[in-house]
């Protein structure tokens, strides 16, 4: 199994348990925001290490888990690091 198709499937396993479950739209945005930073040549998991965030909270929060300001802040700080359209993390 490749490490996308694992790291894909724990995502949809950790989505399972939550409630409410993650949206499609939110995992679509946690995918175009990994990809994002692979087209610049470096990882979700570096930004955060270089900003001084957990990856998981960030992915929480990006999954829709946390949904206060700090974390709508942390989002936009991200999907504009990704080099995304901003109107994505309104998704």
């Amino acid at each position: 199994m490749s490490l996308r198709v694992h790291l894909a499937t724990l995502l949809r396993r950790a989505a399972a348990r939550l409630d409410p479950p993650i949206s499609a739209e939110k995992y679509e945005l946690l995918q175009e925001v990994r990809a994002g930073f692979v087209r610049q040549g470096t990882t979700l998991s570096a930004w955060c290490k270089t900003h001084g965030v957990k990856r998981q909270n960030a992915t929480t929060a990006i999954l829709g888990g946390w949904g206060g300001p700090k974390a709508q802040q942390l989002i936009k700080q991200i999907v504009n690091a990704a080099g995304l359209d901003p109107c994505k993390e309104a998704v």
